[in-house]
């Protein structure tokens, strides 16, 4: 008997603590179902007002940038803001003005930053004929050029001259004609002739010097054991040893200019950025943020690029202190040398940065100058009368120029 109640009394017990579970469960599930809702809401809201308000700040930082000049920033900026606000308004508003500003730099003879400027608003108006024309205009003919011990040169009636060393033959440039720019590599030099087709001389291992059957090319520069071509279709071609992929370039399209480096290969495009193809061991190819570049020059392990506002930029080795080009200002030309830069100021006088172990960077108290290239350890200065000087390293008689006349402006 006492067991039969005592086991009643067990089950009772066991109901009444079910039940009690039960009623704190339901009270812990229903505020977490009901927080959930919560959360759930407040993401709803987050997703619709925190794009709108990413949109309101992009729309009033665009709407500075348009105010300030900055059109290439604003029309990315407009153009991404679709249908917010006015922007499809301003957009056309800062196009009409990118237009105009554009026409005033091509007047100024400002070309690359008039081409960068064109290109940003290619589909409106004339703007694409434009820029093309003005990248042509802003193309500097490279008459004079600076190897790593030899020195060649563009005369006004289309013949080369060259002084230094010639083991390889690369000096060997006398019954050249017809010629519009001249670039040296290592041990071999190129030249553009008048009819888009180029020529070449000196050592040929790597197949560099193999350029006879280029036709319409608008450019060419010579690495260290390779040549690149610039064709009038903005396409690019190369040849000679492609270890480090220099001359992987056949995929690069609307390029405006090109430089070869000892290893890697730099184009600019009509935008005002800049590729980069080969040797990266140094960073000399991390050249995708450069916006704004009017003009590259590639040699050994870095890179620099000159900026429409006339500051310069680097990428890659600046051990010999080629970096100090960061403190210059009016600069309308860059060459790059095996470790020194010289930059051409507009009042025609010129600064060196970087290895000055034969005084190749002694370029101050020159006047008058029109054009610089910078070899191994020499500097050459082309001047408005056509005549040329040399200092630096001289071994190989590199610097024997002083006699030289009648040299081509570029």
């Amino acid at each position: 008997m006492n067991g039969k109640i005592s086991d009643a009394t067990d089950n009772t017990t066991s109901s009444k603590k079910t039940e009690a579970r039960k009623h704190t469960v339901l009270k812990i599930v229903v505020p977490a179902a009901a927080l959930v809702i919560l959360i759930t809401a407040v993401i709803a809201v987050f997703k619709v007002v925190l794009p709108s308000a990413r949109r309101a700040d992009a729309y009033r930082e665009a709407a500075a940038q348009l105010a300030e000049g900055r059109y290439t920033e604003a029309i990315i900026g407009f153009r991404e803001l679709g249908d917010y606000k006015d922007s499809r308004t301003q957009l056309e508003a800062c196009r009409e003005k990118a237009y105009c500003a554009a026409g005033q730099l091509q007047n100024e003879k400002k070309y690359g930053a008039a081409g960068i400027l064109y290109k940003a608003v290619e589909d409106y108006r004339d703007a694409a004929v434009q820029s093309k024309a003005c990248w042509n205009a802003a193309a500097v003919r490279q008459t004079v050029a600076a190897g790593m011990e030899n020195t060649v040169a563009v005369k006004t009636d289309g013949t080369v001259v060259a002084a230094g060393k010639n083991d390889k033959g690369q000096c060997n440039v006398d019954t050249w004609t017809d010629i519009l720019s001249v670039s040296l590599g290592y041990a071999h030099t190129t030249g553009l002739k008048a009819d888009g087709t180029a020529v070449a001389a000196g050592d040929n291992q790597y197949g560099q010097c193999n350029v006879q059957t280029w036709t319409d090319l608008t450019g060419i520069s010579a690495g260290g054991h390779h040549t690149v071509g610039l064709k009038a279709d903005g396409t690019v071609i190369a040849v000679g040893y492609n270890h480090h992929g220099q001359c992987d370039v056949e995929t690069l399209t609307d390029i405006v200019s090109v430089s070869a480096g000892g290893y890697h290969t730099v184009g600019l495009k009509a935008d005002g950025t800049v590729v980069a193809a080969g040797n990266n061991k140094w960073n000399q190819c991390d050249t995708a943020a450069w916006t704004n570049i009017i003009a590259v020059a590639a040699r050994n392990n870095y890179t620099v690029g000159l900026k429409a506002d006339g500051t310069v930029t680097v990428a890659g080795d600046f051990s010999r202190g080629q970096d100090d080009v960061h403190k210059w200002r009016d600069i309308t030309a860059v060459a790059a040398g095996s470790g020194h830069i010289v930059g051409l100021k507009a009042d025609g006088t010129a600064v060196a940065a970087g290895d000055n172990i034969a005084n190749q960077c002694r370029v101050s108290g020159f006047n008058g100058i029109v054009a610089a290239a910078a070899g191994f350890t020499h500097t050459v200065l082309l001047k408005a009368d056509g005549t040329v000087t040399a200092l630096g390293a001289d071994g190989y008689n590199e610097c024997g120029v002083n006699t030289w006349k009648n040299i081509r402006l570029p």
